[in-house]
């Protein structure tokens, strides 16, 4: 999730608030109950399924690129330790 800030910083969103910002931003039409309850599924299933979830808050610089950058390297570096442990 992306938003504007004086500085730049990074943080995993915990599944709750996870859950309360994709649901935010995403659209179905009210009137159809059935999209209404996939949407829920879907977004429960983003959630479940591990899918790593970040609010970057940044200025519109390099700063802000750099910091995107390391956490990918801290979780692929991670993702590899998991790895060679199993």
């Amino acid at each position: 999730f992306l938003q504007q800030d004086g500085v730049n910083w990074l943080y995993r969103a915990g599944d709750y608030e996870a859950y309360q910002r994709l649901f935010a931003r995403s659209f179905t039409p009210v009137w159809y109950p059935l999209l209404q309850q996939r949407k829920i599924q879907d977004t429960l299933h983003i959630i479940e399924s591990q899918i790593p979830c970040f609010v970057l808050s940044c200025r519109p610089d390099m700063g802000a690129v750099e910091l995107i950058k390391h956490e990918i390297d801290s979780l692929k570096e991670q993702d590899l330790q998991c790895q060679s442990y199993y």
